[in-house]
């Protein structure tokens, strides 16, 4: 009860301070962003392991492999002649490795694996490829494992 009431009269206080022009709404607002975004980060960690999370050198590899993986939906969508709909790891595949004998043998050996253990997905043509590791939620995005814009 007593922190209950320690809250309230904390809040009240910063309130009338905010009222009274004593204190500086933005920063007010700025310290609590950063509490919460802080808060949300180490929430966030839990149930990602650290070879996912931290690892820059894996999530670079991952990004260029999602720019690529973007650049070959690109041009299968110019191959088929829409912008739009769904689209085929076969169909990806193929603009990626235009000259290769692609065998089903042979595709599951170039198939893309993320150096972190992730797994990629297509989606449509619309939408960037996405890796399941995806951003930690961290302030810092160089280890996160998705296209940068």
């Amino acid at each position: 009860m007593k922190q209950r009431i320690a809250f309230v009269v904390a809040v009240l206080a910063v309130g009338a301070g905010i009222f009274l022009g004593f204190v500086d709404l933005d920063k007010v607002n700025m310290g609590f962003r950063r509490v919460f975004f802080q808060a949300r980060g180490e929430v966030m960690k839990v149930g990602v392991t650290p070879n996912q999370m931290g690892n820059v050198a894996q999530a670079q590899q991952c990004r260029a492999i999602l720019q690529r993986l973007s650049a070959a939906k690109r041009q299968a969508a110019q191959n088929r002649g829409q912008a739009v709909g769904t689209v085929s790891w076969e169909e990806v595949m193929r603009a990626m490795y235009p000259r290769e004998n692609l065998t089903p043998a042979r595709m599951q050996q170039l198939m893309p694996r993320c150096p972190g253990g992730g797994t990629y997905t297509l989606g449509t043509l619309e939408v960037v490829p996405k890796c399941s590791i995806g951003g930690n939620s961290s302030l810092a995005a160089d280890d996160d494992h998705m296209i940068l814009n």
